[in-house]
Parts: C-alpha cells; sequence; structure tokens
C-alpha cells in the first residue's frame, strides 16, 4: 500500500536527470525537466502529479537604474508591464481528440538574456527605449529547489 500523494511515500516513481556529457549545469536540467519532460509525462494518464525536485531554478533579472528611469520619465510599473507582456508563457494541458492525447502549451518569446534586454519599453523621439538601455540584465541560478539531491550518485 502506498502513502498519500503529498509524502515521499506516495511517489511510485522517481528518475534523475543526468547530463553524462558535463555540457549542462543543474539550472540547465531542472529546465529540462520542467519544460519537456514534465509535459510529456503529464499526458500518461495513471501519473496524478508530476513533482520537480532539486537542481536550481533559472531566474531573468532585471536591474534598473533608477537616475535612467527618471531621465526617460518611465515609471517602474511600465518596465514591469513590458517585461510581463514580452514573457507571457502559459502552462500546458493535455487534451484528448478522436483517441489520441495532444500536449497545448503557449510559449513565450524571450529565448535569451539578449532577447530581453531587447525588450521595448517606450519611445522617445521616435526611438524605442530598450530595457538595457535603462540598466542591465544578467541570468542568475542560484536558487535551489527542493531539498533531496543526488549526493554521491552517479
Amino acid at each position: 500500500m502506498i502513502g498519500p500523494d503529498a509524502t515521499g511515500v506516495g511517489w511510485v516513481f522517481q528518475y534523475v536527470v543526468i547530463d553524462r556529457t558535463h555540457r549542462h549545469n543543474l539550472a540547465d536540467c531542472a529546465a529540462i525537466q520542467d519544460w519537456n519532460l514534465r509535459y510529456k509525462l503529464a499526458t500518461c494518464q495513471v501519473l496524478r502529479k508530476v513533482a520537480s525536485i532539486g537542481g536550481f531554478v533559472r531566474q531573468y533579472q532585471v536591474q534598473v537604474d533608477p537616475n535612467k528611469l527618471l531621465a526617460y520619465g518611465i515609471p517602474l510599473s511600465t518596465v514591469i508591464e513590458r517585461v510581463r507582456m514580452s514573457t507571457n508563457e502559459v502552462g500546458g494541458r493535455v487534451l484528448e481528440f478522436g483517441g489520441a492525447q495532444y500536449m497545448v502549451r503557449g510559449l513565450g518569446y524571450l529565448r535569451s538574456l539578449a532577447d530581453l534586454e531587447n525588450v521595448p519599453v517606450a519611445s522617445k523621439n521616435g526611438t524605442p527605449v530598450l530595457i538595457k538601455d535603462l540598466g542591465h540584465s544578467r541570468v542568475w541560478t542560484g536558487h535551489p529547489r527542493g531539498s533531496r539531491g543526488m549526493a554521491g550518485r552517479r
């Protein structure tokens, strides 16, 4: 007998995403799990939930310079809204049609840090003001997810 879904006792199957080529870091492996494997596994009707643990969560961060916002006359709320609109990612869902299952997922527009930096925020004298004109951006992968890991296992 297995336990409730909310505990590790209720987990029937566990797997690990490992890159034996050493070309991908833990954030890359977590992204593969979150944006590929999880959605494909969710199409399996017998699975109730696919839980991701471990790895590092990748974040795209924008650090704006308040002096540049003031110089351009752009409120911070406008920057936030433009970034939010440019990264419009919507969750996936499984649809059944004609006896087959299809995964439907809306993908965001940004693929890289350069894409984020080139998001237009406003226009000044006919020239677009981009995120990179207002500060700097970075990819941060320092936030660990969960407390489980593969310590010592290969």
